[in-house]
């Protein structure tokens, strides 16, 4: 009997093993952040600008306006080419294309 219950033991460890290892497989980083700062050209910060970024293969869009300190933050992005463009009124047009891959903290800082 004791024979028995060490291999019980043994391949419930192995089982556990597997399974750990399985949900780490689909645990894995699909998307990524895109990050930066709105400023003058004299480097001071823009807030209220409007920061769009759009993936053209797919047409997701997001839009948001910037911090008091310039900052923005778009969080979990899918991976693929995106363009960024920041427009505040008063000032000149920024874009930049970029590339996200997974798990990225990609940062794009604007320049008006």
């Amino acid at each position: 009997m004791r024979t028995r219950t060490k291999y019980g033991v043994r391949l419930g460890v192995l089982v556990v093993i597997g399974w750990l290892a399985a949900a780490s497989v689909h645990a894995q980083v699909t998307t990524a952040d895109v990050v930066g700062r709105v400023t003058d050209t004299s480097g001071g910060a823009l807030p209220g600008a409007t920061v769009t970024l759009e993936n053209p293969a797919t047409g997701d869009t997001r839009t948001l306006t910037t911090s008091e300190t310039g900052d923005y933050t778009f969080g979990l992005v899918p991976i693929g080419r995106y363009t960024v463009k920041v427009e505040l009124a008063g000032f000149g047009t920024f874009a930049s294309t970029i590339q996200v891959s997974a798990g990225d903290r990609t940062r794009v800082n604007a320049q008006l």
